[in-house]
């Protein structure tokens, strides 16, 4: 909550500014969640475990899908207490994956997006090519048919429609 609201609310903290203000508030849940929390009995644990486990049962377990079908049935999507890391070597399409999940997520609310890595310019322009089925150098050039033309078009329509923000 507090961190998303800093994000959506920035006024004129730059990404740097907002990304330290998010570790350290990330940093002092943990130092407090372990400070209040400390061991438990297993019997606790049970009970949570029992109520997670009738709520996946009923269908009422919060978890978010990602949009791909085999990665949402071995994962079950995301839970709200997931850390996910995405990893690879360069240009294996980790921003595309990002992207897709990030525009799949932002049907059911709003998404922030923060790349290290890749400028807003250059995340939109390969989600456009993405999405419009175009390479990235024929979407860059623009150098399109009538046909590419409304398929980007389409694309952009789509995207400028979703709650995403890209930092």
């Amino acid at each position: 909550g507090d961190i998303a609201d800093a994000a959506f609310q920035r006024g004129d903290r730059s990404s740097a500014d907002l990304l330290e203000e998010a570790e350290q508030r990330v940093c002092a849940v943990a130092r407090d969640r372990g400070a209040q929390s400390g061991p438990r009995p297993i019997r606790e644990v049970l009970r949570r475990h029992q109520e997670r486990m009738a709520a996946r049962e009923a269908g009422t377990e919060r978890r978010l899908r990602v949009g791909l079908r085999d990665f949402d049935a071995r994962h079950r999507g995301f839970s709200e207490t997931d850390l996910i890391v995405l990893a690879g070597r360069p240009a294996m399409g980790k921003s595309a994956v990002a992207m897709a999940w990030a525009q799949h997520a932002a049907r059911y609310g709003s998404v922030l997006v923060v790349s290290l890595e890749m400028g807003e310019e250059e995340l939109v322009d390969r989600d456009l090519a993405r999405l419009s089925d175009l390479t990235t150098d024929a979407s860059r050039d623009a150098r399109l048919s009538r046909e590419q033309w409304g398929a980007l078009g389409e694309a952009m329509g789509a995207l400028g429609d979703l709650p995403l923000f890209i930092d």
